[in-house]
């Protein structure tokens, strides 16, 4: 196992729903995302690793708590490569 690997595995959380308020890069993502239910599955001080099951994607978020947080606008199947930014 990779150290990265090991340092999202530290990282992961008790599932919790989230809300997104904002995109980085103007993507489309968050738009897409708020139609459907996401959660946190790990975090790490301002950074989430969010998780929309209807997609099976997992995008990086940030911010200071799961009612208001931004995501990068990016969204993959590959949790490392969205935890990793």
């Amino acid at each position: 196992m990779t150290e990265q690997s090991q340092k999202l595995i530290d990282a992961v959380v008790e599932p919790v729903r989230v809300s997104i308020v904002e995109e980085t890069f103007s993507y489309g993502v968050a738009e897409k995302l708020k139609r459907m239910e996401v959660f946190a599955v790990a975090r790490s001080e301002n950074s989430w690793l969010l998780y929309a099951p209807e997609a099976g994607v997992f995008s990086l978020a940030f911010g200071l708590a799961p009612d208001s947080l931004r995501i990068l606008g990016f969204a993959s199947d590959d949790a490392l490569a969205e935890w990793l930014g």
